[in-house]
């Protein structure tokens, strides 16, 4: 997502997130190459959250020399739905780093069954399933504030919020939590022209750029391409990658019919950060076009081959007379 939107999703966290304080345990995934927490058999029940203990916190202390440029968060865990949950319940389970934003993934009963999920982080992406079953497993993957982390304690809270008993429980895995990183957040980028120019029935050419700093673990690429509305025909609305590597390039096709001026919105998404861009398309009515060179020189030969055949009879005639 772009960081505008990053910010916006952070904004909404801080609001959301309000927990009490809750069962602590020590250690944690917060040193660069650890894997998963080391807890005890108690702090194992207390990772599932019900209506009856909503909230779970973990807490490990840190040194300077434990501190790296980057953090990336981690909330894993499977939500099993409960029985007769009301058709229109919603439910949310959120997390925070030391009170700062990580995790937001929002539930929502459908009226023809079945539970919509979403949730949306830097690195796993933006995900929109509905699900039938009586449980899913979300793996959300996020970077946390800059500053989120800090030496000496530092707390990673997960509550959920139910007030429709939409949700019978929520098992968090051990493997959530914080890990150290040298992976700056912005992986991918894309560039895009910002305007694009034809008339009513000409074909249109998009060309696109998508970059990549290569630090992580070299992934599949998704190029994307929607319209916001309007009479724009697209060739196709999708290019896929088998490697993201350093650069990819490629453009997508088009035709307009009719004039007017609308937006294409191309996302690219590398299975970390997707980097996204709009680029305008102004539609002019089809100009009233004249002969083509070739014409033109056919024409003049016509011409020339007419008035030579006009002089030599012209001249045939002349020495008949004579």
């Amino acid at each position: 997502m772009t960081r505008s939107r990053h910010r916006l999703a952070r904004v909404v966290l801080v609001a959301l997130f309000v927990v009490p304080s809750g069962v602590a345990t020590t250690g944690g995934p917060a040193i660069a190459g650890s894997t998963e927490w080391t807890v005890s058999e108690m702090a194992t029940r207390e990772r599932t959250l019900t209506g009856d203990r909503t909230q779970f916190s973990a807490r490990w202390t840190l040194t300077a020399g434990d501190l790296a440029p980057w953090f990336t968060t981690r909330l894993k865990m499977r939500i099993t739905f409960a029985r007769g949950a009301p058709a229109d319940g919603t439910a949310r389970v959120v997390g925070a780093l030391n009170d700062s934003p990580a995790a937001l993934v929002t539930l929502r009963a459908q009226p023809g069954g079945g539970t919509r999920v979403f949730y949306d982080g830097y690195l796993s992406g933006p995900v929109t399933t509905v699900t039938k079953e009586d449980s899913i497993v979300v793996d959300y993957e996020n970077y946390p504030r800059a500053g989120s982390v800090s030496p000496g304690p530092n707390t990673f809270k997960v509550a959920l919020q139910d007030g429709d008993g939409l949700v019978d429980r929520v098992e968090i895995d051990p493997a959530s939590g914080f890990t150290a990183t040298t992976i700056q957040p912005e992986q991918l980028s894309i560039a895009l022209p910002k305007k694009l120019s034809a008339e009513v029935g000409e074909q249109f050419t998009l060309p696109y750029e998508v970059s990549s700093r290569a630090e992580r673990a070299d992934r599949p690429l998704s190029v994307l391409v929607e319209s916001a509305g309007g009479p724009l025909e697209l060739d196709r609305d999708q290019d896929t990658f088998s490697t993201t590597g350093t650069k990819q390039t490629g453009e997508f096709t088009g035709t307009a019919t009719q004039p007017g001026r609308y937006e294409l919105r191309v996302a690219a998404n590398g299975g970390y950060n997707p980097a996204a861009g709009t680029v305008l398309v102004d539609v002019k009515p089809a100009g009233r076009r004249g002969p083509g060179l070739a014409a033109v020189i056919g024409a003049v030969m016509l011409v020339g081959v007419a008035f030579l055949l006009l002089t030599g009879s012209r001249r045939r005639a002349d020495r008949r007379r004579a």
